[in-house]
């Protein structure tokens, strides 16, 4: 854009201007009022500079492209520290529902009855095993899982963190005023 041409031209003056140490969004802010107050004709020089720029890149990236380049997209990586860690301490929430308490109490019995098979045989043999069974055997599982649900809501009540939750994510560029 023209704006930041412009910048582009300008932006050490600026930089000097605001000062060493200064984030960068001081000198964008300071550009952006400078700008602004170019005249027409002033902006018009820098909109075809942006505009032969742009062409000139175009033209560039086609070339490439036809001599067998490939445009990728960069993807960026999350950094590590902004994944939250787990309390060991924290109380273990249920899963799986009454299938899963189901699951968990037949486990061994499935595994040796589908021994040689995939993992994912002892789900499926499970999940049919589920589907054919009565309202009333369920139930016994769906209590179950009610029993350590409530355990759990309970736990959690009296539940104090262990670790010290993580620092504020760091903001870049300028703090808000």
């Amino acid at each position: 854009m023209a704006c930041e041409q412009w910048l582009a031209e300008y932006g050490a003056e600026l930089q000097k201007e605001v000062g060493p140490g200064k984030p960068a969004c001081e000198v964008a802010k300071l550009a952006g009022v400078r700008f602004k107050a170019l005249s027409e004709d002033t902006k018009a020089i820098y909109q075809k500079k942006f505009e032969e720029a742009k062409a000139k890149y175009d033209a560039d990236m086609a070339a490439f492209l036809e001599a067998g380049g490939e445009k990728k997209s960069i993807k960026r990586k999350a950094e590590k520290s902004a994944k939250r860690k787990k309390d060991p301490a924290a109380p273990k929430k249920p899963a799986g529902g009454a299938f899963g308490c189901f699951l968990a109490k037949n486990r061994a019995t499935f595994t040796e009855e589908c021994k040689g098979q995939p993992v994912t045989a002892i789900t499926k043999m499970a999940c049919d095993r589920w589907k054919k069974m009565s309202e009333e055997e369920k139930k016994v599982f769906r209590e179950d899982y009610e029993a350590k649900k409530a355990e759990y809501e309970e736990a959690m009540k009296s539940y104090v963190p262990t670790t010290t939750p993580r620092s504020q994510p760091r903001r870049r560029g300028c703090p808000r005023s």
